[in-house]
């Protein structure tokens, strides 16, 4: 029974820590999925921020422009010569490099998110993978120690070889004699002692 008990609650202790391990690792696996969604939030959000700064600096552009119109016609200076036109052309330039710097900044801290979310995509499928392994592994060792457990069992006995050892010697007694009767020693009845 000794041998049984104590193969059972090793098995059982084996089995349970697979599926501890099992569990932390879908733990972290939604951790990483929730990352995942929040990356994949951040991306999005900032693509939009891009469009809406891209879209207020086109509106200022636009506003420069045509201040530079009104001073130039309020001036005396001729709106439609070459010069004029030159000089609304470079800040309409200047206005759309501006507009394409802000949505490239902002498509690059997009990017970034989607790499974030990537990685943590992939980490969450790593996580899942582990918590399958670990609660394979918990069974197999399970199984491993019952199997283990029954061949001892087969070879021993309910028991192993030092337990046994063990109850044989202490069934063993000691006698001896104080002039011709026979005692027992260590709690041992005379009567089933050796030589008794």
């Amino acid at each position: 029974a000794t041998l049984g008990a104590s193969t059972g609650f090793s098995a059982m202790g084996e089995y349970q820590a697979g599926k501890a391990a099992s569990a932390a690792s879908l733990y972290n696996a939604q951790i990483a999925d929730n990352n995942a969604q929040i990356a994949a939030q951040n991306a999005q959000w900032a693509a939009e921020e891009g469009v809406q700064k891209g879209a207020a600096e086109q509106m200022k552009m636009r506003a420069r422009e045509g201040g530079i119109l009104a001073n130039q016609g309020a001036s005396g200076v001729d709106v439609a010569s070459k010069s004029s036109v030159d000089v609304r052309d470079s800040a309409r330039q200047l206005g759309m490099l501006d507009v394409m710097t802000i949505r490239a900044n902002a498509a690059r801290k997009a990017y970034g998110y989607q790499i974030e979310e990537a990685g943590f995509r992939a980490e969450g499928g790593l996580r899942r993978q582990e918590a399958k392994n670990a609660e394979r592994a918990g069974q197999s060792a399970a199984i491993g120690t019952l199997l283990g457990g029954a061949a001892k069992a087969a070879a021993y006995g309910d028991g192993d070889p030092y337990s046994d050892y063990l109850s044989k010697k202490s069934t063993m007694s000691y006698t001896y004699t104080d002039g011709g009767s026979s005692d027992s020693v260590f709690g041992i009845p005379a009567d089933a002692a050796i030589g008794g």
